[in-house]
């Protein structure tokens, strides 16, 4: 794909949800309402084909991460 090198491969909504450890109604509820945490998430639009990139998840996971000190 054209403008997507380092993104890895697009995911539906099943695999990013499963990716991130929810159901898939809880991504498309968030980009509806625009409200959660996983408003924030990034994806690809086109018509009514909605994508997310692996890297896009990835990142989103890295800095939801907590480190525990100790």
């Amino acid at each position: 794909m054209v403008g997507n090198a380092g993104k890895g491969r697009p995911l539906r909504d099943p695999e990013a949800a499963d990716r991130l450890g929810i159901k898939p109604g809880t991504l498309m509820n968030a980009r509806s309402s625009g409200k959660g945490i996983f408003a924030s998430l990034p994806y690809l639009k086109i018509g009514r084909t909605v994508r997310y990139f692996e890297a896009d998840v990835d990142n989103f996971l890295a800095r939801h991460r907590v480190k525990r000190a100790g």
